[in-house]
């Protein structure tokens, strides 16, 4: 059988990424990212700090296969964390979690406002 660890499923995402394998990339990142998620993660800076590092590669890799879809994925997953330790009495007011986040913000795909369609002039 196959051993699940978070280490592994980073390096087959590594891989896939060296070949540009980004929607294979993807699988093995979203597993290395549950499986950082360990109870109580979001109380615990080494292991947020784990954590931020896994969703700021997930995004990248989200970012990288380009399709609405990813994009909507990468913020869904940005937001879910980003509410955890917005959350947590321990880590809300740690410098060093606000600036990694800060950072993980910025990669994050902005949510595209629709536009309202000007009728043609006559």
């Amino acid at each position: 059988s196959i051993i699940s660890h978070p280490s592994l499923w980073q390096a087959r995402a590594q891989m896939s990424e060296l070949i540009g394998d980004f929607k294979s990339s993807v699988s093995f990142r979203e597993s290395q990212f549950s499986g950082l998620q360990v109870d109580d993660w979001h109380e615990k800076k080494e292991a947020a700090s784990s954590v931020l590092a896994a969703a700021r590669a997930l995004v990248a890799c989200y970012n990288s296969c380009g399709d609405s879809k990813s994009q909507t994925a990468a913020r869904v997953a940005w937001e879910g964390i980003k509410a955890r330790i917005s959350h947590s009495s321990n880590l809300a007011g740690d410098e060093t979690i606000k600036t990694e986040m800060a950072s993980i913000e910025a990669m994050v795909p902005k949510k595209k406002t629709p536009t309202a369609s000007v009728p043609a002039a006559a």
